[in-house]
Parts: structure tokens; sequence; C-alpha cells
């Protein structure tokens, strides 16, 4: 619980002993705007704007100290030391952690593009991709190498992943997330007759996730997919977010200038398949841990948590509204000590609110293309950016989110 004040306080005799003057709190921030010359990637205006935003929030909300925050940035005002390249990246992310002990926090906020490859050995990926982030050198970092250098935390520490970035959803390789999902009050608008990259990502009959499928096959029945699935396959989802009777919309304000968005991903399609290409044998052992029904693990762990932009199969966007970033920054300026599930809650409406903008705008420059009155608009038409919570062990969603 919170006092008025917004700070948590406990009896003297229920003080966290793990933490004492010794604690480490220490943050890495990285952005990256793909501006030089020599980048193929689609460039972005936001992500030096978020790690400024959210350096001031540590400091000034927070209270971290200056000296305790690294920050990289493809900028030219800035040494070849302190630029997101693969290697000052891994360095960084390993010195993030170093020495851990319990009672220590670590933050580590990424903003930039991502991509996805076929996960051609690792079995717990559950759409077969391995996401990775995109480093100013064009290099890559793979979710399996994010998760090696900072899972491995002693009991008592603190990890909190921002991932502002597309294909985000597990990309920290954490094990729950279905299970950490919060109610919204909208339901599926169906499918559109639409030629946007994402459209097989639109919410389907208000299930918790989806899978993408390629533009030709048809999404099957969920009895045809239960019926192919072997015996060792789930063949139970969890109970519905969604509010069958809700209406789709919600009141949006009308603003006089369009949003200019952009896309956090490359934009070279990719077909992606429902289902792995090799079957799966029958086995009582379910394939993934988490499929919504987790019970909480009362052995100890770290407290890792990744908050991301959008799931694994879809793209996160910029606007005149920022992205997550600073959706999470407005927020926590006002609502210092939130729940879990306060925080999810807000960002689902935010995002949800600045997606249905975005689809405005795009249609707008799309008629307006078909009129010889613009170059057309690589936006977003139908689907929506749905921010994931994920973490080493299931969460109680309504303790308190630490800094």
């Amino acid at each position: 619980m919170t006092n008025t004040t917004g700070t948590i306080r406990l009896p003297d005799d229920e003080e966290d002993k793990s933490e004492g003057p010794t604690s480490k709190r220490r943050a890495l921030l990285v952005g990256i705007s793909y501006k030089g010359d020599h980048n193929t990637w689609s460039s972005l205006d936001g992500p030096h704007e978020d790690v400024d935003r959210f350096q001031q929030l540590l400091t000034e909300t927070y209270e971290y100290r200056l000296e305790d925050i690294t920050v990289l940035k493809d900028s030219p005002n800035l040494p070849d030391i302190s630029h997101p390249t693969r290697v000052n990246m891994i360095r960084e992310l390993k010195r993030l952690v170093s020495d851990a002990a319990p009672g220590d926090t670590f933050v580590f906020l990424y903003s930039g593009h991502s991509d996805q490859k076929l996960a051609i050995e690792d079995s717990e990926e559950e759409d077969n991709q391995d996401e990775m982030i995109i480093t100013s050198d064009e290099q890559f970092i793979l979710d399996n190498e994010l998760n090696d250098i900072l899972i491995l935390l002693p009991i008592g520490c603190s990890l909190l992943a921002i991932l502002d970035t597309c294909h985000s959803g597990t990309l920290l390789d954490l094990p729950h997330h279905h299970c950490n999902s919060v109610y919204v009050p909208w339901q599926s608008k169906g499918t559109r007759r639409t030629l946007t990259m994402q459209n097989n990502n639109v919410r389907r009959q208000a299930t918790d996730f989806t899978k993408s499928r390629s533009p030709d096959q048809a999404l099957p029945s969920i009895e045809a997919i239960i019926d192919l699935q072997e015996a060792g396959d789930r063949s139970a989802r969890p109970p519905s977010r969604i509010d069958d009777g809700a209406s789709a919309g919600r009141s949006l304000n009308q603003r006089e200038s369009s949003p200019a968005s952009q896309s956090r991903a490359n934009r070279r399609p990719r077909e992606r398949s429902l289902f792995p290409s090799q079957p799966r044998s029958a086995s009582p052992e379910p394939l993934f841990v988490c499929d919504g029904w987790c019970h909480r693990d009362d052995d100890p762990y770290p407290t890792v948590l990744s908050l991301s932009a959008c799931s694994d199969l879809q793209r996160a966007w910029e606007g005149p509204n920022g992205s997550l970033t600073t959706v999470v920054c407005n927020y926590l300026n006002t609502h210092t000590h939130p729940s879990y599930r306060e925080l999810m809650s807000h960002i689902n409406f935010q995002l949800h609110d600045n997606a249905l903008e975005l689809h405005k705008y795009t249609r707008y420059q799309k008629k307006q293309a078909t009129r010889g009155k613009g170059d057309g608009f690589d936006g977003e038409l139908d689907n929506f950016q749905e921010p994931v919570l994920s973490s080493l062990a299931k969460l109680n969603m309504d303790e308190i989110l630490k800094f």
C-alpha cells in the first residue's frame, strides 16, 4: 500500500534488511536514431529524446545519481566510446550488472530498431523467431545474449528493462508474460482488407495473444488448431481479459495536426508459420513455461522484469504523443510508485489511443496519395500495439513497481 505522499513506508521491524547504504542503483540508457549516411535502417526521431527524458525521470523523480547512469547515443557530439555499437553495448550491459548483490537495483532502457530471425536451435520461442536489437553499427544483439548477460542475478536484486522497440515482447527471453496480462475493455475489430505488414496481428476473438501467418494463408479456427496439436500441446487457454460486450472504440480527442509516425522495425515483409516446421511428438510436458494459468512459485528469485512496447509479432511506433518511453515517463512523474497492474493498464489505454490516431492518419495519407497529393505513408491501418510485461517468475500484479 502507498501513503498519501506516494512513498512506501513499513514499520521499523519490517524494513527490508537486504537494502542498506551500500545497495547500488545503476541505469544504462540506449537511444539509436540511425541518422548517419551509412545507415540502411530508417531513421528515428525519438530515441535520443527518450534517453534524455528517462534520465531526467531517474535523477529528478527517483533521485538516481548522474554518475550511476550510463548513456549511449549515436550522436556526433559524443565520443566513439559512448556510441551504441555492438561492442560498446555488450561492454556496458555487463558493467551494468557487475558485482550485483542483494538489494541492488538496475534499469536498462533501449529505444531503437529491432528485428527477428528464424530460431533454428531455440525451441522455447513461441513464434519460432529469435528477436534482436540493432546496434548503431548495424550489428545485432540476440535475445539469448541479453538473457545470458542480464538475468543471472542474486536473489534480492531487481532489474527492469524498458524495451521501446518492435518485436520486443520476449526480447529478454523471460518465461512469464501471458500470466501478467491486464484487463482491457475493448474487443476484436475483425480482419481488415488492407495490405499493411501487420494485418495478421489484429486482436482475434479476444485472445490474449496471437500467432501470425503468411498473407495468403487463412487463420485456422481454434477447433482446427486443437485437432492439429499433439497430446502434449496446450489445449487450455487463459480466460479472456476482454469484455465481449464492450464497445470497440473509446472517445478520442481530435487534434488539428495529424501525427507523423515512424515504425521501429525494418520494413521488409516476413513470412511466419502458425506452427513450427517439425511436428512435435506427444508428451505430457508443455512446450512453453507460461500458458496464462501459471501459479506463484514460493522459491525466491531475483525480480527481473521487461516492459516491452509490443508483442513479438508487432511493430512499435513513435508519433506526436511519443512512444512507450514517453507514456511511461509521463505516468511515473505523477505516479511514482504504481502497482504493476496500474502501470500496465495506463500504458494499454494510452497506446490504444495513439494507435487509433495512427490509423486515421495513415488512411488520410493513403487517400492523399491516390489523389496525387502525396507519396503515401508506410503506416498502420488496423492493428494495435499491445505492451507486454514479462518476468522471471509470475508476478503479483498488485505489487509495487520498484526503482
